[in-house]
């Protein structure tokens, strides 16, 4: 009876602070401050202080007289442009603002509650029903992303000689002391450690680390093809090996660094193909996991790549049709061209130039020529 008590006491705090939180959305029409937590800083136990970072984001609501943002998408429907950096805080803005890091999953956000971001979403950016699905796990995979980190912060100050002081400073601005204890409680229960343990191990073999930070793959891609000068394509090659290095140019790992080696000395056309079947990276990496795409971002399933790469082959099909059907029409208008010429010049021969009923013949296969160059040139245009 007691452990359901405990339950039922849980149940009701999470509904409290959910209720608390859209409720400060909806009645606060100036930015609402929300810490970030990718940028805190990790401190030592005996100076575990809040340093000067970047700032907290701030989640800013469109009024009436602002219109919604446009975004600019690639290929496969990713943010990119000019706008997809601040629509990317935004996102974690919306997850920080509605949904408490005291759920146990992301299945546990209640339905009012994701509508409430949709709306939200949808008031400050041209967002269409078709990426609502994609949208929303990119909003869950954010919310397991901050949790993790802030969960990490928690257990590393609890460890140091004045732990509760050290968790009273960490508390973010979003929340309140109620949801701050019931988050804590739950991070530090012998539960959730051993559930942590096991998935720091399997992180722990995740050698391949990334130097875009939250710029992503497809943003990467989008800024190499503004600066490439050739005429070689931007691969999902080129862009895993320019997500993977350094500003000095330098791989970020040890493992990165011998699959870079492994990258360069595959054949130079692996490395301009679209083909993922042949491309240097299935060449060094081999098959990609079920569901995964290396080096082309969030959300990119192989399934999509397939229908994209289907589609640009229909369309380089229809763009060839077309363009044989130009050069025969052009052909058939030049031997028109020609064999009018030469009917003009046996009818002057023929004519001697003497006689007006001549002449009107003249003129009238002139006019039927006129005709028929006509008609051949609105097929052309069609």
């Amino acid at each position: 009876m007691g452990k359901k008590r405990s339950k039922s006491s849980i149940d009701e705090n999470q509904e409290n602070i959910t209720k608390r939180r859209i409720s400060r959305v909806e009645s606060n029409t100036s930015p609402n401050s929300s810490e970030d937590l990718y940028d805190k800083e990790q401190n030592d136990d005996n100076n575990f202080k809040k340093k000067k970072g970047r700032g907290p984001t701030k989640l800013k609501l469109a009024t009436a007289q602002q219109k919604a943002k446009e975004l600019e998408r690639n290929e496969f429907g990713q943010p990119v442009g000019i706008n997809s950096v601040k629509y990317a805080s935004f996102l974690g803005c919306i997850v920080q603002e509605f949904v408490p890091y005291t759920l146990d999953e992301w299945n546990d956000v209640h339905e009012d509650v994701k509508n409430k971001m949709w709306s939200v979403l949808q008031v400050n950016y041209k967002v269409e029903e078709w990426e609502k699905k994609a949208i929303f796990k990119k909003l869950a995979k954010l919310w397991r992303d901050r949790k993790s980190k802030l969960q990490i912060l928690v257990r590393e100050a609890n460890a140091g000689k004045v732990a509760t002081r050290n968790l009273d400073l960490l508390k973010p601005e979003f929340m309140d002391q109620q949801e701050w204890k019931l988050f804590i409680k739950r991070t530090l229960s012998p539960e959730f450690q051993a559930k942590s343990a096991k998935y720091r191990e399997m992180r722990s073999n995740q050698d391949h680390i990334h130097t875009m930070s939250r710029r992503g793959y497809a943003r990467l891609a989008s800024m190499m093809e503004e600066t490439n000068t050739t005429d070689t394509p931007i691969t999902r090659s080129k862009v895993w090996i320019e997500g993977h290095k350094k500003k000095n140019g330098q791989p970020s790992s040890q493992a990165v660094g011998e699959k870079l080696k492994k990258l360069e000395e595959c054949p130079p056309e692996s490395l301009n193909t679209t083909n993922m079947a042949e491309d240097a990276i299935s060449l060094v990496f081999g098959k990609e996991p079920r569901g995964r795409v290396r080096g082309m971002g969030f959300g990119i399933t192989p399934s999509k790549v397939g229908a994209s790469m289907q589609q640009k082959a229909t369309v380089k099909d229809l763009e060839c049709k077309v363009h044989n059907l130009q050069m025969q029409m052009d052909e058939m208008r030049s031997l028109f061209f020609k064999n009018m010429r030469q009917q003009d010049e046996e009818e002057q021969v023929n004519s001697g130039g003497i006689g007006s009923g001549i002449g009107i013949d003249v003129g009238g296969h002139s006019a039927n020529n006129g005709k028929i160059f006509h008609a051949m040139n609105s097929m052309l245009k069609v």
